[in-house]
């Protein structure tokens, strides 16, 4: 038995976005097909003084990309250097500290044309989904969530949702379980780590997620339990050449990357010879 590798010069990788209507369709022999997924992210902070806000405030509406992240203990830990959760789990002691941190950060973000240096946040893709965002936005306010920044349409040339920072989401709203693909994120609060680790998981996606904490061991028990591709511990979105990256449940197929991914363009002849 031996494996061909039938690495192609060009290969393209078929992004699944089911929800958003914009995918390409079944993954054809040969592709991985990684997908958006909103999966848990248990931070866990250090104790001591605070030092530069809650985790997630400095560049949480950079990129607004797929995540969530659940947050234990004090908020006082270092600038978090990662983007935005597509939703944080605070724990209840320092949920409006947050909550706060993040508003006010989504009140500082500039929109506008993306080539324009100072621009944080640009426009939508296009108008479908636009409009489904807008339809999250609706369904959010009749759910019940308390928009503490952002929420309404920026106006302008061009599809802009500004920054929006909702509490109190419920946990069947749009807002909570589907993939937005833009700049929302529903902060949610818990008292107990395993009632937090089980809302995490508790979604059909998992392509990441993130535990920060001081207690090392602890975050690192937690992380291991996510049922996502990647887990962080203390950090988001570090990824690797030589690592293979991928979903869990309907957040992808295969792996891209890493010995893994390589197997993945791999295929096996089976060679059988009989006697005449």
């Amino acid at each position: 038995m031996k494996r061909h590798l039938s690495v192609l010069a060009a290969v393209t990788c078929c992004w699944i976005s089911a929800l958003t209507g914009v995918g390409t369709g079944q993954p054809q022999a040969g592709t991985q097909a990684p997908a958006g997924g909103a999966s848990g992210q248990p931070p866990s902070p250090p104790p001591g003084g605070q030092r530069g806000g809650p985790p997630g405030t400095e560049s949480g509406f950079a990129t607004f990309q797929t995540r969530c992240s659940i947050c234990h203990g004090n908020p006082a830990v270092e600038r978090a250097p990662t983007p935005a959760a597509i939703r944080d789990m605070p724990p209840e002691k320092i949920y409006d500290a947050l909550c706060d941190a993040l508003a006010d950060e989504a009140r500082k973000a500039r929109l506008g044309n993306g080539l324009d240096a100072d621009t944080v946040l640009g426009p939508i893709q296009n108008r479908r989904q636009y409009d489904r965002v807008r339809d999250i936005l609706e369904d959010t306010r009749r759910a019940g969530g308390r928009i503490l920044a952002g929420g309404e349409p920026a106006g302008g040339d061009g599809y802009f949702i500004p920054p929006t920072v909702v509490a109190d989401a419920p946990e069947d709203s749009r807002l909570v379980q589907e993939e937005q693909f833009a700049p929302l994120i529903p902060v949610m609060k818990f008292t107990d780590v395993e009632d937090a680790l089980r809302r995490a998981n508790a979604t059909r996606y998992g392509l990441a997620g993130s535990v920060w904490s001081s207690d090392l061991a602890k975050a690192s028990a937690i992380a291991a339990r996510m049922e996502v591709g990647t887990a962080w511990v203390n950090q988001h979105r570090a990824t690797a050449a030589n690592v293979p990256f991928g979903g869990a449940k309907e957040s992808g197929i295969g792996r891209e990357r890493g010995p893994e991914g390589l197997r993945a363009f791999q295929q096996i002849t089976h060679l059988v010879i009989g006697d005449l």
